[in-house]
């Protein structure tokens, strides 16, 4: 029901679940995302911390630092996202979120070099076991952007190229590429990402995209005319 969109249908089914099984954790993040998918973000954050009083889950804690971002808590995001890593430490994408919420915090600059630095260092070693793993190339260029790694970013930018990728994949790769100070290349994949159904509304309260808030094409892209 959750995969299909119908964010009610599964509450329903996952407290159900829950009656049944009260100490099954899993029962209780999945209903926790699917409050989070269905808007209630308080009701999530509830949920999300009830299936860490059953069983303490890396899922659980990534869930709760998610929600805490869109919260714009970001000292709890990190402390969500430091539990995680405990219980996954080679988990690239947890460090990469552990550094991106240090990026939102003063004074965490060392912090963030250093979570940037082991997001690379795993997920460097995931991409060496399956080097067609779209999903590691994309983080990885990413936080080569982050760290200004510009050689290293470009080439994981360059063997990206031509691919079909999925809307978060060119959104995050246009991130990248802003990064880079390529702006129009930002804009291409941007305008991908809109054009496989990527939600305006979330671009436009992303901070990185706030260096393009008066460029034309920008404008046109995120209004909710068709790209």
């Amino acid at each position: 029901m959750f995969r299909q969109g119908k964010n009610s249908q599964a509450i329903n089914a996952y407290k159900k679940v829950i009656a049944l099984t009260p100490n099954y954790a899993e029962a209780y993040n999945g209903l926790g995302v699917a409050y989070f998918a269905n808007g209630d973000i308080q009701r999530g954050i509830d949920t999300f911390k009830q299936s860490l009083k059953v069983n303490e889950t890396q899922e659980a804690y990534s869930n709760l630092g998610t929600a805490y971002f869109l919260e714009k808590k970001f000292s709890e995001v990190a402390e969500m996202y430091q539990q995680a890593i405990k219980l996954v430490p080679n988990d690239y994408v947890y460090w990469g979120f552990l550094a991106e919420s240090f990026e939102k915090i003063v004074n965490q600059e060392q912090a963030m070099n250093h979570a940037y630095s082991q997001a690379i260092k795993y997920a460097e070693l995931a991409r060496d076991i399956n080097n067609n793993d779209d999903d590691v190339l994309v983080s990885l260029a990413l936080y080569y952007a982050k760290t200004q790694d510009k050689n290293n970013a470009n080439k994981t930018l360059q063997s990206l190229k031509n691919k079909e990728l999925m809307p978060y994949m060119l959104y995050t790769l246009s991130v990248s590429y802003l990064l880079l100070n390529q702006p129009e290349s930002a804009l291409d994949h941007l305008q991908k990402a809109i054009e496989k159904g990527y939600d305006k509304e979330e671009i436009l309260s992303d901070d990185n995209f706030i260096a393009l808030n008066s460029n034309t094409r920008f404008i046109e892209l995120t209004t909710n005319k068709n790209p």
